[in-house]
């Protein structure tokens, strides 16, 4: 199975990230960050990405399955018009 993971640098989504990797069902998962991932396997494929500009074109987007976990705290994002964006507009892009 080739999975997409969104939302892989935050807490949810490393624990997934992780899971995933160990599953023997799961042949690729493609997980487009905006930052690089501390992570590094043979299965992944961490391409960098703005959510706000994602290539519609992309290989990767061909997949069997896709999990987002993307999110953010209105104090990290530092105002409710940011964390909207990550919250609500980045996930249904």
């Amino acid at each position: 199975m080739k999975l997409l993971l969104i939302g892989a640098t935050g807490l949810v989504g490393h624990q997934v990230l992780t899971q995933a990797l160990e599953d023997p069902r799961v042949e690729t998962v493609i997980a487009p960050s905006r930052r690089p991932l501390s992570t590094s396997h043979r299965k992944l494929v961490a391409p960098i990405v703005r959510f706000d500009d994602l290539p519609q074109e992309a290989d990767w987007w061909k997949v069997d399955a896709a999990i987002c976990t993307l999110g953010t705290t209105i104090g990290k994002a530092g105002s409710r018009e940011a964390f909207r964006e990550v919250d609500h507009d980045y996930p249904l892009a």
